[in-house]
């Protein structure tokens, strides 16, 4: 069942996969068992590591100054995420967009972004977003003068993703080793 939620989930179906992964499993699902199967995916404690480069990315970038983390999904979902990976103390400050009042604020919704550059005191041109989902994660970063970076890993979860018309990443990664380097060429 988990390979056929992936290729769901891979095959964009993330707002459905609950749902799909019922109807196809669970003879006469209804919408208690719909909600019962989100409410124990959301009440979760996962056990997560993060990949090598990631680790490694973390703590090299750290030298540059501030870092912060926004994250979309339902907030406790998220934070659980947080909490496993044991990243949160590594981050000056972290938006969990979904706290900032639903789904509206997930994004490419700009209120995240206002909050993180007011929260690290940066300006723009000395920030670096980092994300994976051409659909959504870039638009804002590149709007608002930030430098965007995409990490595509060759298993990502987001390769369907079409990238939105302003949402293209500055950058290309295909592993986080590369990022130092990266941030450093643009500190210049």
């Amino acid at each position: 069942m988990a390979s056929e939620m992936r290729e769901l989930l891979a095959s964009g179906h993330l707002g459905a996969l609950f749902k799909l992964t019922l109807e196809k499993h669970l003879e006469n699902a209804d919408a208690d068992d719909l909600s019962r199967f989100v409410d124990v995916y959301r009440s979760h404690k996962p056990t997560l590591t993060l990949f090598t480069d990631a680790e490694a990315a973390l703590a090299e970038v750290a030298r540059f100054g501030p870092m912060g983390l926004i994250t979309d999904g339902t907030h406790w979902v998220q934070k659980n995420k947080v909490e496993a990976l044991g990243i949160e103390d590594r981050f000056a400050h972290v938006i969990y967009t979904n706290a900032l009042g639903g789904r509206e604020f997930h994004k490419p919704h700009p209120r995240a972004f206002e909050l993180m550059e007011e929260a690290l005191e940066l300006e723009p041109a000395q920030l670096v977003y980092v994300g994976d989902n051409a659909a959504k994660d870039f638009v804002q970063p590149n709007a608002r003068g930030w430098h965007s970076v995409q990490i595509l890993r060759p298993d990502r979860i987001h390769a369907g993703a079409k990238p939105h018309e302003d949402g293209e990443a500055q950058h290309v990664l295909t592993s986080l080793t590369e990022l130092a380097a990266l941030v450093t060429e643009l500190d210049r």
